[in-house]
């Protein structure tokens, strides 16, 4: 096999999404944590392996924000109402273009992976993976990939170089209080509080 690379290593140009300036993200996040947090906790699916760097987790919906939050820890057809009350959604504006890694699609192949990376419990494997992205010399922003629980919503894993690209444009609002927003969340899933 001689000096062959590992096919997850990415050493050729980066497969990777565009997000435009003006586009709103969303974040659910714990009433205690700021609207734009980077951890360095290195325990979520794409945080730097020994928190080298930090991580944000945004979505391109409110739905995906909460599919990602709740769904994981929802009691069959229930999420705990004092669950929602210790989170908040915020909107973020994408203030400066974002190029991301494709991780779902074409992109699985270009960039030297599997549909796994985003929904596989190998939270060590997608580590290393986040690493060698943020380490590649592209520079890319972070990562998009589809959302474990509901593939049809895209999450982005944000690094924390890039946070001047990004500003809250709107102050943290509580779940319970986000209308017709979280009226449609609970309808799309069919789970009631």
């Amino acid at each position: 096999m001689g000096n062959r690379v590992a096919p997850e290593t990415p050493t050729r140009p980066l497969a990777v999404i565009v997000v435009p300036a003006g586009e709103l993200l969303y974040r659910c996040h714990l009433n205690a944590h700021a609207p734009i947090h980077f951890g360095r906790e290195s325990k979520n699916r794409f945080d730097a392996p020994h928190g080298e760097f930090g991580v944000c987790y945004l979505s391109r919906s409110p739905a995906g924000a909460f599919a990602e939050t709740f769904l994981r820890k929802a009691r069959g057809q229930f999420v705990e109402r004092a669950d929602l009350d210790n989170h908040a959604l915020s909107r973020i504006e994408v203030e400066s273009t974002l190029q991301l890694v494709q991780c779902f699609g074409a992109g699985l192949r270009k960039n030297g992976m599997d549909a796994r990376v985003s929904s596989s419990r190998d939270y060590p494997r997608h580590q290393a993976f986040s690493r060698r992205c943020h380490d590649h010399p592209a520079a890319p922003d972070g990562l998009i990939y589809r959302a474990r629980f509901d593939d049809d919503q895209f999450s982005i894993a944000l690094f924390e170089r890039s946070s001047a690209s990004i500003a809250a444009s709107f102050k943290p609002t509580p779940w319970l209080e986000t209308g017709t927003v979280i009226e449609d969340i609970l309808d799309r899933y069919e789970i009631a509080i």
